[in-house]
């Protein structure tokens, strides 16, 4: 079968929404993306390739999954009209029998990472009814209003902004929300800090009200009840948080020991229903959506045997054994794979076993670390590298010496700067250096 790439690419020329998907065989990216003389255009954006292992086949089915989008021009029969992120998302799911590989190209959903990374993108708490109510249902408004405009912030954006209740009514916010958050670039996700804490604002989006009383301010007060209704439903029309942390498990968690144990930190996360009286705490993740996130992790710690999974593997474990019995276990995780679990931890239990030896043979033996450092290190305060910088660094700096005077005599005494802070990690060892300095040219103005 032929070996290929189908592409999703588009350029500054092409009117809004379009975008051309084929095929290539080629290698490079100027060929794979280049259109072909049917359809004439420069300054070639691409927004995804994915490696497939029959590009023919793979290229029909993605071309029949966009039937109902193909715009009709003569001699463009690879065009299609949609919104990118559902546009990727059908095109990922057409493909997904030959997919070998995504070709990682998340440029089109950085947006949401700079969302993630805003000061003030955090519900402090799910609660509907409290004094944070105001902010946070703005937070979403300005979340929702960046899915309707392809990331554009309020300073950017060119169009009025849209009532609450019109936002999380409409179906292709949430189609785009999902499909954006994805196809997220997640490596660059779990380098924003806390960035599990501020994801709580989507995991609110994914229960929040469909209408919210204002006051004469303009400012949200509260969700607008209907007498007598207990089940309205709630949440972004269109947005499942399920599809996008399932997604995530079975498609990236391989590769990112980070994401994994940031999903651990709100995989139990509860919120109360809105339009109950009784306040009653539901579960914003079903069992199939835990269930994935569970054996994603085992297979990763099974492919990855060693202490670096010890957090997961324990995580795991408490996740899948705590408050359940052996057939709650083996009907949702599966005995086998809970059983790997159980094996894998003796091989995590071992590597560790042999890297503490390896750090004490380095006090013991080799005299690079010492006590102070190497329990850091075991206490994962710091890595192996640092701590070894640090005290090879330490031991070839002149540190500078309190001067003990006296009538005869002007003897150096012992280190102005405390080397035990330094191994500690109460003092920076760069700031210790910059003050030895500082501590020399004194010295050299008294001589």
């Amino acid at each position: 079968m032929p070996e290929g790439i189908i592409y999703i690419t588009r350029t500054p020329q092409d009117l809004p929404n379009y975008y051309k998907v084929g095929r290539t065989t080629q290698s490079t990216t100027e060929d794979r993306t280049r259109h072909d003389a049917t359809y004439i255009s420069g300054g070639i954006e691409t927004i995804k390739e994915y490696k497939v292992s029959n590009d023919t086949e793979a290229e029909v089915a993605a071309h029949r999954a966009l039937a109902d989008v193909r715009v009709n021009i003569p001699h463009a029969r690879e065009i299609f009209e949609l919104d990118i992120d559902i546009l990727i998302g059908r095109v990922k799911l057409a493909i997904q029998p030959w997919l070998i590989g995504e070709i990682q190209n998340n440029s089109q959903n950085n947006w949401i990472l700079d969302f993630l990374s805003l000061q003030n993108t955090r519900v402090a708490n799910y609660h509907h009814r409290d004094l944070e109510i105001n902010q946070r249902i703005k937070l979403l408004v300005e979340l929702m209003m960046r899915a309707a405009s392809r990331g554009e912030s309020a300073a950017e954006r060119r169009i009025e902004d849209r009532t609450y209740e019109e936002l999380i009514n409409d179906i292709s916010i949430g189609n785009s929300l999902e499909a954006t958050l994805k196809n997220i670039d997640h490596q660059a996700l779990i380098k924003i800090d806390d960035w599990y804490k501020k994801f709580e604002v989507i995991l609110y989006l994914s229960k929040a009200p469909l209408m919210m009383s204002v006051n004469r301010d303009g400012n949200f007060e509260g969700p607008l009840r209907k007498r007598g209704i207990e089940n309205l439903k709630s949440g972004l029309n269109g947005f499942n948080i399920n599809e996008v942390i399932g997604y995530w498990s079975d498609n990236y968690f391989s590769s990112n020991s980070k994401l994994i144990m940031g999903c651990y930190q709100f995989l139990d996360h509860q919120i109360a229903k809105w339009n109950s009286y009784d306040e009653e705490p539901k579960d914003i993740f079903v069992r199939g959506t835990k269930n994935s996130v569970c054996k994603n992790a085992i297979h990763y710690c099974i492919n990855n045997p060693n202490r670096n999974s010890k957090k997961i593997a324990n995580t795991t474990i408490s996740a899948i054994w705590d408050g359940h019995g052996a057939d709650w276990v083996y009907e949702n995780i599966g005995a086998d794979l809970s059983q790997s679990l159980q094996n894998v931890r003796e091989d995590i239990k071992r590597d560790e076993e042999n890297y503490h030896k390896l750090i004490w043979k380095k006090v013991d033996k080799e005299n690079t670390l010492n006590d102070t450092l190497a329990t850091r290190v075991i206490f994962e305060e710091i890595s192996l590298d640092e701590a070894l910088k640090i005290f090879k660094t330490v031991n070839e700096t002149q540190w500078v010496k309190e001067n003990k005077k006296g009538e005869n005599f002007n003897m150096e005494y012992k280190v102005i700067i405390p080397l035990d802070d330094i191994y500690r990690g109460k003092l920076n060892l760069d700031e210790a250096l910059r003050k030895n300095i500082e501590l020399k040219k004194e010295r050299e103005k008294e001589l």
